[in-house]
C-alpha cells in the first residue's frame, strides 16, 4: 500500500489562495497532484500552453497601483517553476506577465522564476505556480511584494533622449517591468527565452538616419534595444539589436540600433536584458 499525496486544495482558479503584500511572508506550496486547468497561453513564449502540459496552484492578489514582483527564489522551491500572472476573473483572465526562469545574481536558484508587473489600484491578479517541464511537480515557496521601479519602467512615463548629447546617459533596469515577450525583429528579442526588465525613453524624428547604444563602459550587463514608433498603446518595430560587433563599440555587453526617421515622429526606445531575467546598468 502506497502513501497518495493529498491534492492542493488551490490546483483550480475559482479556488485560488489569497497572498498578502508582506515581505516577510512567505508562502509554501506545491504542484503535486494539481491539476493542468485550461494551460493557459501567456505571451509569445507560451509558457502554459503548447507542450507545456504541467499541473499548477493558483493564487490571487490585489493590485494598488505599484509594481508587483511574484518569485520562487527560495531554497523550499525543489522543481523548475514558471509563472503566469493574468487579470480578471477565472472565466476571463487575461495575461499580463509571465516568466520561466532567473538568471540574475540576486537569485542563484535555477528552479525559481520571477515576474513583474505594473498593478492597477483594486485589480484582480490570479498567479499560476507550475512546471517549465512537461508535466513536471514539486514544492515551492513564493512571495509577491511590491517594489519601487524606475521612473521610466512604463511606456507612457519613458524618458525624453536628448539628440547628440554631450555625454552619455546612465540608466538601470533594475526593477524594470516585462513586455509581456514583446518581438521586434526577426531575432525576436523579448519573446522566445527572453523574459527580461527594461526601461523606456524617447526621441523625435528629424528625417535623418538615428542611431542608438549602450556602448558606454558603464553598460554592465548584457543589453538589448528594440525600438519602436507610435503611442504606447500601438507600438510598432522599427528596428532591434541584441548586440553590437563593430570595431567603434569594444563593449561585449553593448547592444545597437540604427534606423531612418520620419520627421516629427514619436519613437520609443526599450532597453532590456538579452538574456532571460537579467537586468543592469547601462
Amino acid at each position: 500500500v502506497g502513501e497518495v499525496s493529498i491534492p492542493p486544495p488551490n490546483r483550480f482558479c475559482a479556488a485560488a489562495e489569497p497572498l498578502l503584500l508582506d515581505p516577510s511572508l512567505v508562502t509554501l506550496g506545491t504542484t503535486v497532484n494539481g491539476t493542468t486547468e485550461a494551460n493557459f497561453r501567456c505571451g509569445d513564449f507560451g509558457r502554459g500552453g503548447v507542450n507545456n502540459f504541467a499541473p499548477g496552484a493558483w493564487y490571487t492578489v490585489v493590485g494598488n497601483g505599484r509594481i508587483f514582483e511574484a518569485s520562487t527564489c527560495f531554497g523550499a522551491t525543489d522543481f523548475g517553476t514558471a509563472i503566469q500572472v493574468l487579470a480578471g476573473p477565472c472565466d476571463g483572465l487575461s495575461c499580463v506577465a509571465n516568466a520561466g526562469s532567473i538568471s540574475d545574481s540576486e537569485c542563484g536558484d535555477t528552479q525559481a522564476s520571477r515576474a513583474r508587473w505594473q498593478t492597477a489600484n483594486g485589480q484582480l491578479y490570479h498567479i499560476l505556480v507550475f512546471s517549465r517541464n512537461n508535466g513536471d511537480t514539486g514544492s515551492f515557496a513564493i512571495l509577491v511584494r511590491d517594489i519601487e521601479g524606475p521612473s521610466n519602467a512604463r511606456c507612457r512615463r519613458a524618458q525624453s533622449l536628448p539628440l547628440n548629447g554631450a555625454e552619455p546617459l546612465s540608466g538601470s533596469t533594475e526593477n524594470g517591468l516585462e513586455r509581456s515577450n514583446f518581438r521586434c525583429g526577426d531575432f525576436g528579442l523579448g519573446g522566445v527565452n527572453n523574459v527580461a526588465p527594461g526601461v523606456w525613453y524617447t526621441v523625435v524624428g528629424n528625417g535623418n538616419t538615428f542611431e542608438v547604444d549602450t556602448c558606454a563602459d558603464a553598460t554592465d550587463f548584457g543589453t538589448a534595444v528594440q525600438v519602436l514608433s507610435g503611442p504606447c498603446n500601438n507600438l510598432a518595430c522599427v528596428g532591434s539589436a541584441g548586440s553590437s560587433s563593430d570595431a567603434s563599440c569594444n563593449n561585449a555587453f553593448a547592444s545597437r540600433v540604427q534606423w531612418n526617421t520620419v520627421e516629427g515622429q514619436l519613437y520609443n526606445i526599450f532597453i532590456f536584458g538579452r538574456n532571460s531575467g537579467s537586468f543592469g546598468n547601462f
